[in-house]
């Protein structure tokens, strides 16, 4: 299986620490990201770190649920979509980190690997996934 892979970042004005307490609000991300309704934590799972489990609303039909899989305190992690409903996934797995250059300037960058199903969707959905992850990184 070959994942295809699309990655993003922004520049943030806040420090590498302040950007990572955002981002490590794993569960949480339907309070910030304009692109859910919203989500909550899977009960039985932490709510953050290692094995965190969210479920998201992402429309009106569109759920999914998410695990961390890898997890790197103040630097990045990244989790699996393991469960979804009406949308044509067969593989997902997306990485969120924050980095700092030497000059000091503060980057979130999203990295998302994925493989859609049938297949031959992947390259027909690349563009908009591509401008959707824009939006949310």
């Amino acid at each position: 299986m070959n994942l295809i892979q699309l990655a993003s970042e922004v520049s943030v004005d806040v420090s590498k620490a302040e950007a990572w307490q955002v981002l490590a609000q794993y569960t949480n991300v339907g309070d910030f990201n304009s692109g859910l309704l919203y989500s909550k934590p899977v009960a039985g799972y932490p709510q953050t770190g290692l094995g965190a489990a969210r479920f998201i609303q992402i429309d009106r039909f569109t759920q999914a649920w998410e695990k961390i899989v890898e997890w790197k305190e103040e630097d990045t992690y990244t989790y699996d979509i393991y469960k979804w409903k009406r949308f044509p996934l067969n593989k997902m797995l997306v990485t969120f980190g924050v980095r700092e250059e030497t000059n000091g300037q503060v980057f979130i960058y999203q990295i998302v690997n994925f493989l859609l199903k049938p297949g031959f969707l992947t390259n027909l959905m690349k563009p908009k996934l591509k401008s959707g992850i824009r939006g949310h990184c």
